[in-house]
């Protein structure tokens, strides 16, 4: 990606949390989708957007699907890069969430 392209959520869900503590992921948000994978339990399904430039969200915002979230950066990165996870409990594939 380039500096300052969108990143947009890629399933409808709630802003957890936005911040910049965490070694790797520079400035990241975390968005809890209302999604339980067949043998999770109760654990929720999360996406997490690191590594950007600028957030334009906020925590207990309701977002949408394709909706532009933030933008892409290289905070906490050597080049500019979107560290994107799909998580119930442990890091899923994220293939099947993305979309062309």
């Amino acid at each position: 990606g380039t500096l300052g392209e969108p990143v947009y959520a890629v399933l409808d869900g709630t802003v957890q949390y936005v911040g910049s503590n965490a070694p790797g992921y520079g400035k990241f948000l975390i968005v809890r989708h209302n999604i339980r994978l067949p043998g999770k339990g109760n654990t929720p399904l999360i996406t997490v957007y690191g590594n950007t430039s600028k957030i334009l969200v906020r925590v207990n915002e309701r977002v949408r699907a394709g909706q532009q979230i933030a933008e892409m950066g290289k905070t906490d990165a050597d080049r500019v890069k979107l560290r994107f996870e799909v998580r119930q409990g442990k890091p899923l594939d994220p293939i099947p969430y993305l979309s062309e």
